[in-house]
């Protein structure tokens, strides 16, 4: 591809050799805050943008699991539910008690669209990876992404019990990545001009396009989930203000078995 015009480490230390591949700062040490003082695009890719996914694997997936865990106790499934995943049918949304009619299919419209962009992050980030190999700069850890993209994919496609928690776990993951993959995006800005990769698979400027449509992709999904957990709150909410109300109209249920009883004992009369 031609001789390169910027910095280039030729004999990396042999862990940041294999993780990060020929990569400029990789003669700084690993968590190093130089050059300009920033962490290192080694650090980043193989620390603090996985760290997303550590979090969700070992943080939030536990805890769901025990919130999902004491709702089930509490509470069931509607006994019209005929399957534990997600539709995008528009009658499939008629029933769940949030939309109807017209507004039952913009729902399923706006979900098909989320899923679509939630695959075009995971071909994003297939892409940076593909491209770092190419350009001889290593993957780090960040194949880790796709498996935490992939997890909270499926947990949206699960139908459970508490779906104000399944939205505040997704929430948090994409909180999460967007800050991360935000420093990370820093981090590459400050090495322009230093190690810019010409003549490379990969320039330092492409990789700065793909991460920051990462980083567009990760704040509308930020943007969704927090309209979900607001939304659900509030269903929630009307639901718990409506069953207080029957409970606090004993005399209605009382009333109407005095009624049914009398009707019973005038039709049992003789003629």
């Amino acid at each position: 591809m031609g001789n390169t015009n910027s910095a280039l480490n030729r004999d990396p230390p042999k862990v940041h050799r294999t993780l990060c591949g020929l990569r400029y700062d990789n003669a700084f040490g690993f968590a190093s805050h130089e050059p300009r003082g920033i962490t290192t695009t080694c650090f980043n890719d193989v620390v603090l943008e996985p760290l997303a996914t550590w979090v969700l694997l070992l943080v939030m997936l536990p805890l769901l699991a025990v919130a999902l865990k004491k709702r089930r106790s509490n509470a069931k499934l509607s006994s019209s539910t005929t399957s534990r995943l997600l539709h995008y049918r528009a009658s499939a949304r008629r029933g769940d008690g949030s939309f109807s009619g017209k507004h039952a299919k913009l729902r399923s419209v706006l979900d098909v669209v989320y899923m679509l962009l939630i695959v075009a992050a995971l071909l994003m980030n297939i892409l940076q990876i593909v491209r770092l190999a190419l350009a001889d700069r290593g993957v780090g850890l960040l194949p880790f992404n796709l498996a935490g993209i992939l997890i909270v994919l499926v947990l949206m496609h699960v139908r459970t019990a508490d779906g104000v928690a399944v939205s505040t776990v997704c929430l948090a993951f994409w909180s999460l990545l967007i800050t991360f993959t935000s420093v990370a995006l820093a981090g590459m800005g400050k090495l322009e001009g230093i190690e810019d990769r010409k003549g490379t698979e990969y320039l330092l400027s492409d990789e700065m396009i793909d991460v920051g449509v990462q980083v567009g992709l990760y704040a509308v999904f930020w943007v969704v989930e927090a309209l979900r957990v607001l939304h659900r709150l509030t269903t929630a909410r009307k639901q718990a203000l409506g069953t207080a109300r029957l409970h606090e109209q004993p005399g209605s249920e009382a009333l109407g078995t005095t009624q049914s009883g009398e009707g019973k004992m005038i039709g049992s009369a003789p003629a």
